[in-house]
């Protein structure tokens, strides 16, 4: 099976790889590299009355849904990340960084957000955000990190510190998993079984399953939020993975991850159409219907569903298939693609580059003419200006210390 690259048209991007004292540079060849520039978003609302974090963690060990070690662990990454908040000598701008992640956590908490299921992943990303930037690093905005002993992918957003990037960490699995699969001599097995270990434990619990949501502010959605997208790729790489390292465990965590396609949003991301479903890159936008987020989406439940044989998953992919062939022609402009309906904003050229090979992707899978046919013009179209986007230059991060704010 071909390897599902999201959301990008070549393969490799720089990270930063943070070490216990030293942040370094590096290009990675297995990283799908990021297209979306997200724009500073207003912070959320810290609701009155709500319960603070202590509380939450006090109820969770209260009831019995966190241990006594682990209300020890998570009390500790708080109080260190207060700590380094508050920290002499550490620029003002990267102590900003650590607060707006504080924030976000609190208003979690007083939305009453903050169950024992999301505390992983939350209080991972507290713990990445005190370590990185109490080390004053050159960080672009959309800047892709990761820690030398976690191959977990984080990304910097402009304003919200360092956040877990469940797309580019699914993206990534994915191209280790091509690689031992065509060139096993260079597999680098124990960095994918970690990384797909990375994917189980920062998943928390939405519509009846697993969900691997996003915690920050975008687009007029507040965490917690999911993308149909993300979710998918994330069943891919485990299915696959599950199959590679004989471990069901692995296929287990893809099957629970499912009812997310089975519900409506904004908790789920299956939106009726005339005909199937369309399967919502951003929960919380229903009306917004991007089409490289759906054909992705599709692709995922297919393979999904083609290596586990869940017929529940096949009949969602089926689903999504039928209305996928139904809206991707109105996509086509006749010389080029819309990134998204119904507001009909046209795809930069990595957005064009990216859903033509998605489209292209189907065609292999399904033989469907209406994909196979729009590959081919998109291709044209791409063509015409020249030919798919340079990758990124090699030039060293240039933005200011702790990044933008």
């Amino acid at each position: 099976m071909a390897l599902i690259l999201a959301p990008a048209a070549w393969a490799g991007d720089r990270v930063l790889v943070v070490g216990e004292d030293s942040i370094r540079e590096r290009w990675d060849p297995m990283l799908p590299p990021d297209v979306e520039r997200i724009s500073p978003a207003p912070p959320p609302a810290v609701a009155a009355g709500g319960p603070s974090v202590k509380q939450s963690l006090a109820r969770a060990l209260a009831q019995g849904s966190i241990s006594r070690r682990q209300h020890v662990l998570y009390t500790l990454i708080y109080k260190e990340a207060l700590a380094a908040r508050s920290r002499r000598g550490v620029a003002r701008r990267c102590r900003n960084q650590i607060g707006r992640v504080l924030r976000i956590l609190a208003a979690v908490s007083a939305n009453g957000d903050l169950g024992a299921a999301r505390m992983r992943p939350l209080f991972l990303t507290l713990r990445r955000n005190a370590e990185f930037w109490v080390q004053e690093p050159r960080v672009r905005s959309g800047q892709r990190v990761t820690f030398e002993r976690d191959p977990l992918v984080l990304q910097h957003y402009a304003g919200y510190g360092i956040q877990i990037q469940p797309l580019g960490s699914a993206g990534k699995a994915n191209g280790l998993w091509k690689q031992c699969d065509e060139t096993p001599r260079l597999c680098r097995e124990a960095r994918l079984h970690a990384l797909l270990e990375s994917l189980l434990t920062t998943a928390s619990q939405r519509a009846g399953g697993k969900a691997w949501e996003y915690w920050f502010p975008f687009g007029g959605g507040y965490p917690p939020w999911a993308s149909g997208m993300a979710q998918a790729t994330a069943m891919q790489a485990l299915s696959r993975g599950a199959i590679f390292f004989g471990e069901p465990r692995f296929m287990i965590a893809a099957r629970a991850a499912l009812p997310l396609f089975r519900e409506p949003p904004p908790v789920g991301v299956r939106a009726r159409t005339k005909r199937g479903h369309h399967f919502l890159l951003y929960s919380f936008a229903p009306r917004l219907r991007v089409l490289n987020g759906f054909l992705q989406a599709v692709t995922g439940l297919h393979d999904y569903a083609k290596l586990s044989g869940d017929r529940r998953a096949r009949r969602l992919f089926r689903s999504g298939d039928r209305a996928a062939r139904r809206e991707t022609p109105r996509y086509d402009t006749g010389k080029w693609s819309y990134y998204a309906l119904p507001n009909k904003n046209r795809s930069t050229i990595e957005y064009h580059a990216l859903v033509t090979g998605f489209l292209e992707n189907l065609c292999d899978r399904t033989g469907a003419r209406v994909y196979c046919r729009i590959a081919k013009r998109f291709t044209r179209y791409l063509n015409r200006r020249g030919g798919p986007p340079s990758p990124p230059s090699g030039e060293p991060p240039s933005g200011p210390r702790c990044g933008y704010l």
